[in-house]
C-alpha cells in the first residue's frame, strides 16, 4: 500500500469505506498488528477478505512495488525496537 496513515487519517467503514462520521451504522476495518498502511488503500478489498497480516519477511514484488507475499509495504515489516 503506497500511503501511509497518519494521525489524522479517519477510521473508515469496512463494509462502504465511508468515514464514521459520513453514515450511521459504523464497521471499522481492522488492520493487522504492525501494519503502517492507509486504510484507506485497502478499501473495496476489506469487504470480503479483510486486511491479510503482514509476512514474516519484506520480498518486493517488482510489478506493484509492495510486498509479494501479503501486500504490505516493507514500513510494516520494521520489527518492533526492543525496549529495556
Amino acid at each position: 500500500m503506497p500511503d501511509a496513515a497518519t494521525d489524522d487519517t479517519p477510521p473508515l467503514c469496512a463494509h462502504c469505506g465511508l468515514a464514521e462520521d459520513e453514515h450511521h451504522a459504523f464497521t471499522p476495518i481492522e488492520m493487522p498488528p504492525g501494519c503502517k498502511c492507509d486504510p484507506t488503500n485497502w478499501y473495496p478489498t476489506t469487504i470480503e477478505e479483510g486486511v491479510p497480516n503482514v509476512c514474516t519477511a519484506y520480498v518486493l514484488d517488482a510489478d506493484t512495488g509492495h510486498c509479494g507475499e501479503c501486500e504490505h509495504d516493507e514500513p510494516c515489516h520494521a520489527k518492533p525496537e526492543a525496549t529495556t
